[in-house]
């Protein structure tokens, strides 16, 4: 990731697959020598907040099959601070690989393409064992503050608000569809509005998020860059976010 988005906040990356029975254990057997074997690791079922930030409804979705064949299994997780500063949640389940970053600034953000090169080392050495169906790359941007200050942030074109007591809540949303379909791209721009605590005064909220979904069907994994997909998704993901500032 060469260039941050203006305010980002959160970057994650999930794969879904299907897999064989041995799939989670024969992973993380392999994740010794990586550096998410230093972090607190975990084997449990997911917790409701989990599950909202993994997005089990998509997985589900994505594989035709139902929330409950999921939520059922345990997940082997690792968490913790890489020694930049990053924070890192990763999820290793039967159905989806999935890894979220928080607290990235300039001079950490190697560490998510270092973890993430490591983990698809090894998802690339089990074509045997995955049958893998979409990567997805996703960033969200936020910004808080009153109106003054939001209207000379905010590109007018993809996000619009009201200085208006009728005015609440809004959603915009936009699909892009790229590589000759292979590639979309959801562009979503939540506002909330609200009341500060402290100052009482209106305040906005506003998540952009960009989520960028490639098909994997039908695609030999040992031949797979995911360093070159995966730069590519953060590119462009990067340019429809910053679309949305001035």
């Amino acid at each position: 990731m060469k260039i941050l988005p203006k305010n980002l906040e959160t970057v994650s990356i999930r794969i879904d697959f299907f897999s064989k029975p041995a799939f989670k254990e024969t992973f993380v057997g392999k994740l010794d020598s990586t550096e998410l074997n230093k972090l607190k690791f975990y084997n449990r079922l997911l917790t409701d907040e989990e599950k909202q930030r993994i997005d089990i409804d998509n997985v589900a979705q994505n594989l035709s099959i139902s929330i409950e064949e999921i939520v059922c299994k345990r997940v082997y997780i690792y968490t913790g601070i890489t020694g930049n500063g990053i924070n890192v949640e990763t999820y290793i389940g039967d159905y989806f690989i999935f890894m979220c970053f928080e607290k990235i600034k300039n001079d950490n953000v190697s560490d998510i393409e270092k973890i993430s090169n490591e983990v698809f080392g090894i998802v690339k050495t089990m074509e045997n064992e995955i049958n893998a169906q979409i990567l997805s790359y996703r960033m969200n941007s936020h910004i808080q503050a009153n109106y003054d200050y939001i209207k000379e942030e905010i590109n007018s074109e993809y996000i619009k608000i009201y200085d208006d007591e009728e005015f609440t809540n809004a959603r915009y949303a936009d699909l892009f569809i790229i590589e000759e379909g292979k590639t979309e791209i959801n562009l979503i721009r939540d506002v909330i509005k609200g009341i500060s605590e402290n100052t009482n005064y209106v305040l906005y909220d506003i998540l952009i998020s960009a989520i960028a979904n490639r098909r994997m069907e039908g695609d030999i994994l040992q031949e797979t860059d995911f360093n070159k997909l995966i730069e590519g998704m953060a590119a462009v993901n990067t340019d429809k976010i910053n679309r949305c500032y001035k």
